[in-house]
C-alpha cells in the first residue's frame, strides 16, 4: 500500500525511493541531500503521515506544507547546491565550519527575544524546541549502532532484575509448582507431547494423568532448560526470566518507533520496576506462563504497528508466527492482544487482502494447530473440557473461583482498582496525567495515533478482565502500554512540550502527596526532572555539540536513573518472596529422595494446594489414600500426611521428616484390629477439588 503524497513528491522531484526505503527515510534522505531545514523536513513527514492516521483529516494547510517542501527541493536543485549535510559522518569540527544547526537558530531567536525584553517562560510556551539533529535521533525504522549499546545496557539490567539469584526462592504452591512439575515429568518420564501431572489441580485424588489446561510451549522450554541445567528451580524459571528480559528489549524498540530512543529507554525502565511484572507470584522471576504471553503479545502489537503504519505488508507473516506462539503459550488469553490491535487493523483493512495477509493466517494456523489436534485425537472431550470449558467459560462466568472482597463494583470478582497501586508501584500516580499530557502534546504535533492505541490497549485489557477476571495477573499485559505512555510523556517533555511536562509535574506532586517523602519517590522525581531538563543544559552549555555526543549522553542519563530506580524499587533479588510452608514442603521432597529407596511408592493423603513442591523434588511414585484407608495400609509404607490427619489415623509410625504442616513417615505394621477394621469416612476430610 503506497502513500499518494509520497508518490506525488517522487513524481514532482524525480527523486526515486530506494529499495526497502520507508516514507520517513525517503523524505529525510532527500531533505539531507538538498540541505532542507530540519523543521521543514519534520513538518513534511508529519503532514504526509496523516494519510495513514484514521484520526487525522487532510487539510489545505497540509497540502501547502507538502508543496512548500517540494518547492524547496526544486529550488535547491535549480541552484545546483547539493551541499549534503551528512550529519552521520561529519566530525564536530567540520560540522561547525559548514554552517549553523537548527539549535543555533533556536538559540539566536531566544537570545534576541530575551535581549528585546521578551518573557522566556512565555517564549517556551509558544515554541517547541527543535532539538539538534532530530532526523537521526528519531530515525525510528532501523536499528543503528547506538541502539546496540542501549539494548546491551537494557539486557544487562533485565538480567539483573529477572535472572540474578532466580533459583534461590522456593517454588510457590499452585501455578508455579504445577508448571515446574509438568516440565519435570517431560524430562523424567518423556511426556513431551502431552503434559502430565500426578496431582491435577481440578481433579480429586493422586494419579498420573494428562494436564490439558494450558498449551505446552512454556513447558517445552522449561523442559529443555531442565535437560541442560538439571531439574532445579533455576532451570524451571530461566525461560520465563529470559522472556522478561526480551520484553524489555521489545518495549524499548516500541517506544523508539512511537517517539524516540529516550521514550524506549524510559518505558523499559518503567517495565523493569513494575511490581506485578517483577515481584508478584506470576511475574518474571517465577515459572509461570504470564510473562511469556506478555512478550509474545507485545511483539505481536509492535510488528502489527510497524506493518500497518509503515506500509510494510512483508511483516505480516512474522505477525502470524508470533500470534501462533502467543496462542501456544496461553491459548485463548492471547485474544486480548487481538482486541488491542482491532482499531489499527480496521483502519488498514485493505492490507489484509494481500498475499502476505494470507501467509500470516496460514502461519498462525501452522504454528498453533498441530498440538491441539493431537491432544484432541488422544483425549477427545476431556481435552475440550479442560482447555476451554474449565479454563475459559467457567472462569469467565465465575464458576471456578469465588469472588474476592474489596471490589469496586458488584459485577467484579477481583479488586483490580483497589490493588492497582500495588501492581504498578510509584508509576501509578504518573500514569493518568502523563497519558493526558502526551495525547495533548501529540495533537499539536499530529502524532496522536500511537498514544491513543496505547490507551485503547490498556483500557480494553483492564475493562475485559474487570468483568471476567478473578486473578491479579490477568491484567499484567496492560502495564506495557502504561509504561510506554510514561515513556512518551518524558520524551515529549524533554523535547519542549509544556503539556507533557505539566502532566509529569502533576504526577510527581501526586506521588509525593500520596506516598510521602520516600527514597523511591525522591529518586523518581529527581531522576525524571534530570532526564527532562538534561537536553536544555546540553544545548545551552555546548550548542555546537554533535548529535552522537548529545544523543548518547541523553540516553546514558536515562539509563543511570533507571539503575537507581531498579536498585530502589526492585532491590537485590530475591526480594523476600519466601514463605515458610513452601520451604517446608521442598525439604520434605528432598528428604524423601534420601531416605526412601529408588522406585518406592509414597502414599499421599491429598493436602489442598501444597503437594506440588514436594513432588517436584521427590523422584518417586505416588498413590492417593484417604485418611480411613491410611489405617489399613501395610507396614513399611511411606506416606506424606498432614499432621492432624496422621494423629487421627491411630497408626504407629516412624517420622522421617517433620514439616510445619505435614510429615513424611514410614508406617509400622498395623494391629490385627486395624487390619480387619472396615474403612469408614472421616468427618471433615476434604479431597483436592480445585
Amino acid at each position: 500500500m503506497s502513500n499518494p503524497k509520497i508518490e506525488q513528491i517522487v513524481q514532482r522531484t524525480g527523486l526515486t525511493r530506494e529499495s526497502g526505503e520507508t516514507g520517513r527515510q525517503y523524505l529525510r534522505r532527500i531533505g539531507d541531500e538538498h540541505d532542507i531545514e530540519d523543521e521543514r523536513v519534520e513538518e513534511a513527514i508529519s503532514r504526509v503521515a496523516k494519510e495513514f492516521d484514521p484520526q487525522a483529516e487532510w487539510t489545505s494547510a497540509d497540502e501547502e506544507a507538502v508543496t512548500q517542501f517540494i518547492d524547496a527541493i526544486e529550488t535547491e536543485r535549480a541552484a545546483d547546491t547539493p551541499n549534503s549535510k551528512s550529519r552521520e559522518t561529519q566530525s564536530p569540527t567540520k560540522r561547525a565550519k559548514t554552517g549553523k544547526t537548527a539549535t543555533d537558530d533556536f538559540l539566536a531567536q531566544r537570545s534576541a527575544s530575551i535581549t528585546e525584553g521578551g518573557n522566556r517562560t512565555q517564549w517556551f510556551n509558544k515554541e517547541r524546541l527543535p532539538w539538534p539533529d532530530t532526523t537521526i535521533f528519531r530515525e525510528q525504522e532501523r536499528i543503528e549502532t547506538v541502539d546496540y549499546g542501549i539494548i546491551a545496557a537494557l539486557v544487562a539490567l533485565g538480567l539483573y532484575v529477572f535472572v540474578y539469584n532466580i533459583g534461590v526462592e522456593p517454588l510457590t504452591r499452585w501455578d508455579e509448582s504445577i508448571y515446574a512439575n509438568v516440565a519435570r515429568n517431560m524430562v523424567v518420564n518423556g511426556d513431551w507431547l502431552v503434559p502430565h501431572l500426578y496431582i491435577h489441580p481440578q481433579k480429586p485424588g493422586v494419579r498420573y494423568q494428562p494436564f490439558l489446561e494450558k498449551p505446552p510451549l512454556v513447558f517445552w522450554l522449561q523442559g529443555i532448560s531442565m535437560s541442560v541445567f538439571g531439574v532445579t528451580r533455576f532451570a524451571a524459571r530461566l525461560p520465563v526470566g529470559l522472556f522478561g528480559v526480551l520484553s524489555g528489549v521489545v518495549v524499548y524498540r516500541f517506544g523508539a518507533v512511537l517517539r524516540d530512543r529516550l521514550a524506549g529507554v524510559v518505558a523499559t525502565s518503567v517495565l523493569l520496576t513494575t511490581p506485578i511484572i517483577v515481584l508478584r507470584d506470576h511475574g518474571g522471576r517465577t515459572a509461570s506462563t504470564d510473562v511469556p504471553l506478555l512478550f509474545f503479545g507485545t511483539l505481536f502489537l509492535y510488528l502489527t504497528w510497524r506493518a500497518l503504519t509503515e506500509d510494510r505488508p512483508s511483516l505480516l507473516p512474522f505477525v502470524g508466527v508470533v500470534a501462533g506462539l502467543a496462542l501456544l503459550t496461553k491459548s485463548f488469553n492471547a485474544g486480548i492482544f487481538v482486541i488491542a490491535s482491532a482499531p489499527l487493523a480496521l483502519s488498514r483493512v485493505k492490507m489484509f487482502l494481500s498475499r502476505d495477509s494470507a501467509k500470516m493466517v496460514g502461519l498462525t494456523v501452522a504454528v498453533v494447530l498441530p498440538w491441539p489436534v493431537y491432544a484432541w485425537s488422544q483425549y477427545g472431550d476431556e481435552f475440550l473440557y479442560q482447555i476451554f470449558l474449565q479454563q475459559v467459560l467457567q472462569r469467565a462466568t465465575g464458576e471456578s473461583f469465588a469472588t474476592s472482597s474489596g471490589t469496586l463494583f458488584e459485577f467484579m470478582r477481583y479488586p483490580y482498582f483497589a490493588e492497582f497501586p500495588e501492581f504498578f508501584g510509584p508509576w501509578t500516580y504518573l500514569l493518568l496525567p502523563a497519558a493526558a499530557g502526551t495525547v495533548l502534546s501529540g495533537k499539536r504535533s499530529g502524532r496522536t495515533a500511537g498514544p491513543l492505541l496505547l490507551i485503547w490497549w490498556a483500557t480494553t485489557t483492564l475493562g475485559f478482565f474487570a468483568v471476567t477476571g478473578n486473578h491479579s495477573w490477568y491484567i499484567m499485559s496492560m502495564f506495557v502500554p502504561c509504561a510506554l505512555l510514561i515513556g512518551l510523556a518524558v520524551s515529549d517533555a524533554a523535547s519542549g512540550s509544556v503539556l507533557a511536562g505539566a502532566g509529569l509535574g502533576i504526577g510527581l506532586i501526586t506521588l509525593l502527596a500520596m506516598t510521602g517523602v520516600s527514597v523511591a519517590g525522591l529518586i523518581l522525581s529527581i531522576g525524571l526532572a534530570t532526564v527532562v531538563c538534561f537536553p536544555y543544559y546540553v544545548d545551552l552549555a555546548e550548542p555546537e555539540r554533535t548529535t552522537g555526543d548529545w544523543q548518547v549522553e541523553r540516553v546514558t542519563v536515562a539509563l543511570l536513573v533507571s539503575v537507581l530506580l531498579i536498585a530502589t524499587v526492585v532491590g537485590t533479588p530475591p526480594a523476600g518472596n519466601s514463605q515458610p510452608q513452601f520451604t517446608d514442603t521442598e525439604e520434605l521432597g528432598r528428604t524423601a529422595n534420601e531416605v526412601t529407596p529408588p522406585g518406592a511408592t509414597i502414599a499421599i493423603v491429598p493436602r489442598f494446594g501444597k503437594i506440588w513442591t514436594f513432588t517436584f523434588f521427590a523422584d518417586r511414585n505416588y498413590e492417593g489414600v484417604t485418611p480411613a484407608e491410611l489405617a489399613t495400609e501395610p507396614g513399611g509404607t511411606y506416606a506424606l500426611v498432614a499432621n492432624e490427619t496422621l494423629e487421627r489415623s491411630g497408626r504407629e509410625y516412624t517420622i522421617l521428616h517433620a514439616g510445619t504442616e505435614m510429615r513424611l513417615v514410614r508406617l509400622d505394621t498395623p494391629s490385627k484390629q486395624q487390619r480387619t477394621a472396615r474403612p469408614s469416612r472421616v468427618t471433615g476430610y476434604r479431597t483436592l477439588t480445585g
